[in-house]
């Protein structure tokens, strides 16, 4: 018996290097092992010269291999990797995951890798068992094109033996992408002039912001050295339990205690700030204020995309720029990118439409269920803020209006307390919150820009309805015409007006 658990059985280094060898050159790519035990397949991809050692990462559950992996200069992530959300940067992810429990890791690591590469060892009883999750990686493996090669029983000979019949899955998933970049990709690095700025952003703003970011991480730069330099000295001093150096560890620890950190790592820490800045300039612009997450996430994901790129004035603009150019798209992938929150978790908020031209066809109800938008005292789940935000810039693309100016659903509370001296405290409703006739606020319903919402903190959900009906139709009928879901004109199946001016109400 393994003294790291009956699941860990060691990829074999043939077969690591068949793994390797799927993908081919890795040398610009960031490489994810879910289930890392020793790091075997990341010290694959690394001595065969086909990945930088830098970009490698890593996630186990055994804090004895995890130690293992760390003291290999692999960077962590997670512990539980079916509970890591992960990260938009990641290129290809090699696994080797617990053969009982090999497809469901397999498609939650297809669920959160944006675009790349998978390659996965699998039990292949698994793939002949029957089992929705084994039905949904047949449709996962179909639709990406996969390929599913039989190694035999490879486990044989390995340092941990077993006679399980293994095969190889590889999976390639491409974005599937609403928007288009226009030439951002080819002017990401140009220096150029723009004549449109004021639509965009203010000049000096984009100036100062820079500013901050070249001056801050240099100070940072450092400071980091400052703090690796002081390690190596006390290092002699210092031994933690399995007699390594941790005078860097107790540094830290010291600096920032609660949030646990546990390495000084430069590179982690300017992708961090690098990435905030450039999240900070989309919610200081205007163009910023209508991208939907999943093209931020998308454009994190890209080559030469935002973090990628040096955090410059020339960057900035091109970026702006594109976005500008087609904003039209961007519309529409804000559009769809509400419809979809709307209606891809929950059946029950879509009305089949009989009369459009596929039997597929459906719109979002008048008035339909978000699941996880509600929180005790708050009222909005702050884990739920990004989708709300979404669903707002979906709105502000048919209506016009800016989002930064609207009354947003993620700003919904329950109140504010004054205190009035001996212990005595008034309750001071919110602008959004819904009031009865006598001027006192109704528990947990509230209105924003769009909609009614009444929350139920119990079971975690939210019930939303459009508070103007024509808004509501004109944003099924934009679903559907982008999907061509519409009957062809002079054709049966009707379909609203939406040349009507908005202002039909619903009741609160």
């Amino acid at each position: 018996m393994s003294m790291f658990g009956h699941q860990f059985y060691p990829t074999p280094p043939e077969v690591a290097r068949q793994m390797v060898n799927a993908i081919g050159d890795m040398s610009k790519s960031v490489v994810l092992d879910p289930s890392a035990g020793r790091g075997d397949l990341l010290d694959a991809a690394r001595w065969t010269g086909k990945a930088d050692k830098n970009r490698l990462l890593a996630c186990e559950l055994d804090p004895d291999l995890a130690s293992i992996v760390s003291g290999k200069q692999y960077r962590v992530l997670a512990n539980d990797f079916l509970q890591f959300q992960g990260r938009p940067d990641i290129d290809v992810i090699l696994m080797n995951p617990p053969f009982d429990a090999g497809i469901k890791h397999l498609l939650h690591a297809w669920s959160i890798l944006h675009e790349g590469s998978i390659v996965c060892l699998l039990n292949a009883a698994n793939l002949v068992n029957a089992s929705t999750d084994t039905d949904r990686l047949k449709a996962v493996v179909e639709l990406a094109g996969g390929q599913i090669t039989e190694l035999g029983q490879c486990f044989k000979d390995s340092a941990r033996t077993t006679n399980v019949n293994v095969c190889m899955v590889v999976l390639h998933k491409k974005s599937e992408s609403a928007f288009n970049w226009g030439n951002f990709d080819q002017r990401a690095n140009e220096d150029f002039e723009i004549g449109s700025e004021s639509a965009l952003a203010p000049r000096d703003a984009i100036a100062a912001r820079v500013n901050s970011y070249n001056y801050g991480t240099r100070i940072l730069a450092e400071g980091m050295k400052t703090l690796l330099k002081a390690a190596q000295v006390l290092n002699p001093l210092f031994k933690d339990s399995r007699g390594g150096n941790s005078a860097l560890g107790i540094i830290i620890e010291c600096m920032a205690p609660r949030q646990g950190v546990q390495n000084c790592d430069i590179n982690a820490a300017m992708d961090t700030i690098t990435r905030s800045a450039w999240l900070d300039v989309f919610s200081a612009t205007k163009i910023g204020g209508m991208v939907p997450s999943n093209l931020l996430k998308e454009l994190e994901s890209k080559k030469d995309g935002m973090t990628k790129m040096a955090f410059t004035e020339a960057n900035i603009w091109s970026l702006l720029e594109s976005l500008y150019n087609n904003s039209e798209g961007l519309k529409e992938a804000a559009i769809l990118r509400g419809f979809e929150l709307m209606t891809k978790h929950n059946e029950k908020n879509r009305i089949a439409e009989k009369t459009w031209k596929t039997n597929s066809a459906f719109k979002v109800r008048k008035k339909f269920i978000m699941g996880r938008w509600a929180s005790g005292g708050s009222t909005t789940n702050y884990y739920s803020h990004g989708d709300m935000a979404d669903i707002d810039k979906a709105m502000c693309a048919l209506t016009g209006l800016q989002f930064e100016r609207i009354q947003q659903l993620q700003h919904m509370r329950t109140g504010s307390y004054k205190y009035l001296g001996d212990g005595q405290r008034k309750l001071i409703p919110d602008p959004s919150q819904i009031l009865d006739d006598a001027g006192n606020p109704i528990p947990n319903r509230f209105q924003s820009e769009f909609f009614f919402v009444t929350m139920y903190p119990a079971t975690g959900s939210a019930h939303v309805t459009f508070k103007d009906e024509i808004l509501w139709q004109q944003f099924n009928i934009a679903v559907a015409k982008h999907n061509r879901w519409l009957p062809d004109e002079g054709q049966s199946g009707k379909y609203y007006d939406t040349t009507k001016k908005r202002g039909s109400k619903a009741k609160a």
